[in-house]
């Protein structure tokens, strides 16, 4: 049996390990850190939701004396008159290492007799019993288990760094060994550490082109913090996830450093690091001297370095499935966007703070700050790289940006078009200026999403970087087509096949009307699409120029009468038909039809 010398260890190291017994056995529990004023409660565990269990953890080992009671007493007259009105309590335990007397039972009997409220006294045999079945929490403040957990830490990632000559040439075998001594270590580490447990993961690729926040510290992590390690040159790094096994394990085992930020006057660091300062805006990739660590095995280490912070949601205080509103200031209906994180955060001095929004698509952050007096407001606005995202899955949140631009009353509410809980004027936002560009980008995105509809084939929004206006011209174009609209186009030549060439009725010069169908292809980023449709082309008045088909694919070459109006036009799945008429002044003629993949040439944008 694990035996704790309760005796000989000093005061403060025996509060804090009877704390961590507590709240490892309950996890969810609160430690209150003692001060002046603490209202006599040192841990509070919810016992049944809205219900406390209440302990007052003393040091006292020996027999209690008078001053040790009067402390006792006043611990306990603090909790009746401040703490007990404000929640509903289960029961209030007096924990320390000391079996009581049947005099100090008494005292304490008559001391919380008239309360009405369950008390216990935890001493000594209960404690050992508890220490018994934590042998490593013992370990760690009472041996060297902390030693341990550092050195086999550090095994790990020795481990990965001597194995950096691993690549595709190498085989599985000796990644394979790797994996194993990596998960057997830290295994040992979860036995060793009783305030943290670890897991890892070993990803594809290179950790500066795949870590961000968004990887470690998704809605459902709960890390204290995460260590990358690259395994070879560029194929796979493994993720070390330090994983608190309470809500106090960083009280119990402190992650606290000295971080000097540094950013010269005028550069984009320099404004992030005042809006630190001010609203607490967590800023990203600035230079920083790291001093005075104190962390579990693992964390941050001493020097200079580049650093980025995250807000990190946290789940004290669950909200309900919120919206972003948006009324415009012209007579248009509202238009809302869920979103799916909100963080907060305050400024180190003068008083500010901010609120970040992430809608559920992912596609923007819209970070709110607050000035002390809350009367005034600004925004900040960053939108996500949409490079490989799927068109459908983001044109919502786009159309909201888009009217975003044009101002208006923005709303944070509860979805549904429920309880507004913050009510602003939108038409201070930074960065949502470029209302052309946003709606290029909105008919662009749109676009690609309809052309989905009608093809098997993936499609993926492309940088935006290697967008050329011909590129979002031609997807607009074929959108319309598939939404069933009638285009038109002007052409200067053509070149066509006819279906019967050796009864084809024109002479050259003659004017007529031409029919051209052909398959429906989009093309798109270097890869064409097949809609399954028949793309039918009108041209209004051709005139044959050249009838000689021993050329160019047997094709007969025309260029525009009267008029170089074209109408274009998908055929429905099923086939319809379609009325033509011949040049003004002219005999009505039948029209020529041709088939193919032709195209006009010099064709000008359709209307």
């Amino acid at each position: 049996m694990t035996q704790v010398n309760w005796e000989v260890h000093n005061g403060e190291q025996i509060e804090k390990f009877v704390a961590a017994m507590i709240l490892l056995r309950n996890p969810h529990g609160n430690l209150i850190t003692p001060s002046q004023g603490d209202r006599g409660v040192d841990i509070q565990v919810e016992s049944s939701p809205g219900t406390f269990d209440i302990y007052q953890v003393k040091r006292y080992p020996q027999r209690l004396t008078g001053s040790q009671k009067g402390k006792i007493a006043r611990s306990w007259r603090t909790f009746l008159e401040q703490t007990a009105p404000q929640i509903n309590i289960s029961s209030w335990n007096l924990v320390l290492p000391c079996d009581p007397t049947h005099e100090n039972l008494e005292w304490f009997k008559d001391l919380t007799a008239e309360s009405g409220i369950k008390v216990n006294w935890i001493g000594r045999t209960q404690l050992d019993g508890w220490a018994s079945d934590m042998p490593k929490l013992v370990e760690y403040f009472f041996g060297d288990g902390r030693t341990r957990a550092e050195e086999l830490l550090e095994r790990v990632l020795a481990l990965v760094n001597n194995n950096q000559s691993i690549n595709a040439n190498s085989g599985s075998t000796m990644l394979d060994g790797l994996l194993s001594k990596v998960d057997a270590i830290s295994v040992l580490l979860d036995e060793v550490d009783p305030f943290y447990r670890y897991d890892y993961e070993v990803h594809h690729g290179h950790i500066d082109e795949n870590a961000d926040a968004a990887s470690f510290f998704g809605s459902g992590s709960h890390d204290a913090f995460t260590v990358c390690a690259q395994i070879d040159s560029d194929e796979r790094y493994l993720v070390l996830h330090v994983i608190p096994r309470c809500r106090e394990s960083a009280q119990l085992s402190p992650i606290s450093m000295d971080m000097t930020l540094k950013a010269d006057s005028g550069t984009a660091q320099y404004e992030a690091l005042q809006n630190f300062v001010r609203y607490g805006v967590p800023p990203q990739n600035i230079d920083v001297d790291i001093t005075n660590v104190v962390s579990p095995p693992g964390g941050l280490q001493p020097g200079h370095g580049t650093i980025s912070l995250f807000d990190v949601p946290g789940n004290d205080t669950p909200l309900p499935p919120l919206e972003l509103a948006l009324t415009p200031s012209a007579d248009e209906d509202t238009v809302a966007v869920n979103i799916e994180r909100l963080t907060a955060g305050s400024g180190i001095k003068e008083g500010g703070w901010h609120l970040t929004l992430i809608d559920e698509a992912r596609v923007f952050e819209l970070i709110m700050l607050f000035a002390p007096s809350r009367k005034t407001s600004t925004f900040q606005f960053r939108r996500a790289d949409l490079t490989g995202r799927i068109p459908s899955e983001v044109i919502s949140s786009l159309q909201f940006l888009r009217r975003l631009s044009e101002g208006g009353c923005l709303d944070l509410r509860v979805r549904g078009d429920g309880k507004v809980l913050l009510s602003l004027e939108s038409s201070d936002a930074e960065d949502v200026r470029a209302k052309s560009a946003y709606g290029v980008l909105v008919e662009y995105v749109g676009a690609l999403a309809e052309v989905q509809k009608h093809v098997v084939a993936p499609i993926r929004i492309p940088s935006l970087e290697v967008l050329t206006g011909s590129d979002i011209d031609e997807i607009v174009r074929a959108s319309r087509l598939l939404r069933g609209e009638q285009l038109t186009a002007t052409w200067d030549h053509v070149g066509v096949v006819p279906r019967d060439a050796d009864n084809f009725p024109a002479s050259i010069g003659e004017e007529q009307v031409i029919i051209n169908e052909r398959g429906f292809y989009v093309s798109h980023q270097g890869q064409q699409y097949d809609t399954g449709r028949k793309l039918r082309v009108v041209y209004e008045s051709a005139q044959l120029v050249t009838a000689d088909r021993s050329q160019d694919d047997g094709q007969m070459h025309f260029v525009p009468g009267h008029s170089n109006r074209a109408v274009v036009v998908l055929l429905p799945e099923e086939g319809v038909a379609m009325e033509h008429t011949s040049a003004p002044g002219s005999e009505p003629q039948q029209p020529t039809e041709a088939t193919g993949k032709e195209r006009p040439q010099n064709q000008r944008p359709l209307a």
